[in-house]
């Protein structure tokens, strides 16, 4: 996530920045209960909700999937800006 972090650095303060521990726990919530076929559609899909919800103004996800034996994992990169 990128963010304007010139406010925290000069305060030392959690409210002037991102909060990741807020931001992994409403990736959980965002998750539960959804149901997603494709990883290219699950990529656009969070990264909207950090945008709107967080203060990033932009974000880069990549996400795994290990779902085929002979490969490590599969995976999809997005990037999106507010």
């Amino acid at each position: 996530m990128e963010c304007d972090f010139g406010a925290a650095s000069d305060s030392d303060d959690i409210r002037d920045t991102i909060n990741y521990q807020a931001v992994a726990e409403g990736l959980l919530s965002f998750g539960a209960g959804g149901e997603w076929k494709l990883l290219e559609k699950l990529a656009p899909d969070l990264a909207e909700f950090i945008l709107t919800r967080y203060r990033a103004r932009s974000v880069e996800l990549e996400i795994k999937k290990f779902v085929i034996p002979q490969a490590r994992y599969v995976s999809v990169r997005f990037f999106g800006e507010a």
